[in-house]
């Protein structure tokens, strides 16, 4: 009877340690996704990018196109259209997708290392003095005729060697780190020159 009661509590002991791991993962996952990454090249010749997350120094000095970095989901209206968690946006009628019985094909997954991607294309016709930082802003599924995509809303900024910064909003695959929108772009110019922006849709 004492053993049967040991094996029980122990049992129970490894369920609850297991909810709490998962749990933990969960939650460790969703503060991963909202952390900003700073990406530059190590290595010109082989355009190799080397990310790590965005000091404090550097959130300092940039410009952020958006004031909603690392406060996902918090300026979402009350009303919004929600699937998966994500904000539905897209083509109109969009909104009924929120009714998760019905169903929505999708043209990709989310992969856990969209940002490194997503970097490698910011940076692909940049000076390696070039540094951006990523900062996701929100989570969203864009739903165009009928089928659903999963993006990521960010901000980019970019801060060049010789003080120059420029930022902008960006939609972003959340699997192949394609670009796949911009907008409201702003630009702090300490000295002038010539600047090579990355293109839309690389």
């Amino acid at each position: 009877m004492r053993q049967q009661k040991f094996f029980i509590l122990v049992i129970f002991i490894a369920g609850a340690a297991s909810i709490l791991s998962v749990y933990h993962w969960v939650l460790s996952d969703e503060k991963e996704k909202q952390i900003p990454l700073t990406g530059k090249i190590v290595d010109e010749k082989k355009r190799t990018i080397a990310s790590y997350p965005t000091t404090d120094e550097e959130k300092k000095t940039v410009l952020l196109a958006s004031q909603k970095v690392s406060q996902l989901k918090k300026f979402r209206a009350k009303d919004s259209p929600i699937r998966e968690g994500r904000l539905l946006s897209g083509n109109l009628g969009h909104h009924a997708y929120a009714d998760e019985s019905l169903k929505l094909p999708m043209q990709n997954r989310p992969a856990r290392d969209w940002k490194d991607k997503a970097l490698g294309r910011l940076l692909k016709h940049q000076r390696p003095t070039t540094k951006v930082i990523l900062a996701p802003t929100d989570e969203l599924i864009l739903v165009i005729k009928g089928e659903g995509r999963y993006v990521e809303e960010v901000n980019v900024s970019y801060l060049f060697e010789d003080g120059y910064r420029t930022a902008f909003n960006a939609l972003v695959d959340s699997q192949t780190g394609e670009i796949l929108n911009t907008w409201g772009q702003v630009i702090h110019e300490q000295r002038k020159r010539k600047v090579t922006l990355t293109p839309t849709n690389l």
